[in-house]
């Protein structure tokens, strides 16, 4: 019999969930308060969660976040019972790690076909036949982590729109994501708004790696400049499944060093090449990540990548628009003629 955790301070509604459960055939737990249903989740270790937002003193964020960093509950599913239904809300406790939500007021069906569809799931996960960390392997050449065909069967795919965030710098990091499809990009923001892009994510890529091994907070954002999906791997699962390989582990190191030498590489030209040699290195570089000549940013996103104004970007692109090295329409960047880049990079 499957035991489920509701935390709701509203004593009508926990009860009648409880009776409406009962019913069901599950086993029910309950708590008015936050902190009661931490402990609870804590020492009982329910199949899964029910809770409310809104609550005095620990609020469901709060529940959320020591739920998912707690040994002996971060693979709880948790679904939030909410009368807020503000994009904004929705979106702050997905990103945060919750697995789905419910809006108050509800009809049974939905709370008992959302109950049943995450019992299912990670029961699935359960099974003893399961070995995710064949499924995942990491490619120290490629910097990628190559997804077996298994995969669907263990995680489940996250679709997201242009626009999009997976996740938001300051935010603290409960996953590692694995790019299916689309294109991401990573960027830093400073007081006046103004970005710099860090890095342009695509198929095989992942991000919040190294927030979650240093455990703090993400110090970039990351977000869908396509429509796109990922895979979202927990960080306990990661650490504890994936790294557990020998050679998984000395591939993970290979593949931060060489990283980290790309990235001292990339900071030594941008110190001392020149904004038509760093544009030009980006756009070579993007061409060959992406594998074609059309690079889907805008003049202010290359901008954000090389350090630079978008009045100077303009100028550069317009002079190799005349050049007849590139050629723009809005949001797309299409190199003509890459061999003739290449020649006035070397020559810059």
């Amino acid at each position: 019999m499957n035991k489920i955790l509701i935390i709701e301070d509203d004593k009508t509604l926990r009860e009648n969930i409880g009776e409406l459960l009962h019913l069901t055939g599950y086993s029910i737990l309950s708590s008015s308060n936050g902190k009661k249903g931490i402990e609870l989740a804590i020492e009982k270790q329910p199949d899964l969660i029910l809770c409310d937002i809104m609550m005095d003193g620990i609020d469901g964020y709060g529940v959320l976040h020591a739920i998912l960093n707690h040994d002996k509950t971060c693979n709880i599913p948790f679904i939030f019972l909410t009368a807020k239904v503000g994009k904004e809300n929705l979106r702050k406790g997905m990103e945060n790690g919750a697995d789905d939500y419910i809006e108050k007021p509800f009809e049974d069906s939905d709370l008992l076909n959302a109950i049943e569809g995450r019992l299912k799931r990670i029961n699935k996960l359960r099974k003893p036949d399961l070995n995710k960390a064949n499924d995942i392997s990491i490619n120290p050449n490629s910097f990628t982590i190559d997804t077996g065909d298994k995969i669907n069967s263990h995680y489940k795919l996250y679709h997201y729109k242009e626009g999009d965030f997976v996740f938001r710098a300051g935010d603290f990091p409960h996953y590692l994501y694995i790019i299916h499809s689309g294109k991401l990009k990573k960027f830093m923001s400073n007081p006046d708004g103004k970005e710099f892009i860090s890095g342009l994510c695509l198929n095989g890529d992942f991000v919040g790696h190294k927030a979650l091994i240093e455990n703090r907070v993400y110090t970039e954002s990351a977000q869908f400049i396509e429509d796109g999906s990922l895979y979202k791997i927990p960080g306990k699962e990661f650490m504890e499944n994936i790294l557990k390989s020998h050679k998984n582990a000395l591939d993970f190191i290979k593949l931060i060093s060489r990283k980290v030498t790309s990235k001292e590489k990339q900071m030594i030209r941008f110190a001392y090449d020149s904004t038509r040699k760093r544009f030009a290195t980006t756009l070579i570089n993007l061409s060959e990540k992406l594998d074609q000549y059309e690079i889907p940013l805008t003049g202010i996103d290359l901008s954000h990548m090389v350090g630079t104004s978008n009045e100077t970007i303009s100028r550069i692109l317009s002079e190799f628009n005349e050049m007849q090295i590139t050629e723009t329409s809005p949001g797309l960047i299409i190199i003509k003629d890459i061999e003739k880049l290449k020649e006035l990079f070397y020559y810059w």
